[in-house]
């Protein structure tokens, strides 16, 4: 019963994400159109939207939770202990990617996107 529980939940919201997301493309095509403008928006969330795919949907999830799992049977602090290690990890190597990007955000325009230059 567990099982199925979760799973509709689960389910419910990723719906309510796709119906959600749904409307936010029509916002954005009453607003934007297809103009210049709506080219520059979705230039401007390709990267965020590739790092949350590969962080909070897809490698990082499928790595992080069986290792976790198998820290957390050692023992509560083990657990813990791995996580904030895992997030220190992350955190440090985000933070230094975004100063990466911001340092050479027009070559990465460029590599995106090269009808811009």
């Amino acid at each position: 019963m567990n099982l199925l529980s979760s799973t509709s939940v689960f389910g419910f919201y990723t719906l309510l994400s796709r119906i959600l997301g749904y409307f936010r493309d029509i916002l954005i095509a009453i607003f934007l159109g297809t103009s210049i403008y709506a080219d520059a928006f979705f230039v401007a969330f390709r990267l965020p939207n590739t790092f949350r795919r590969l962080f909070a949907e897809g490698t990082f999830n499928a790595a992080f939770i069986p290792s976790y799992a198998q820290e957390k049977s050692q023992g509560e602090d083990t657990g813990k202990k791995f996580a904030d290690e895992v997030f220190s990890l992350l955190l440090f190597f985000l933070v230094f990617l975004i100063i990466i990007i911001e340092i050479f955000t027009p070559v990465l325009v460029y590599l995106i996107e090269p009808g811009y230059f």
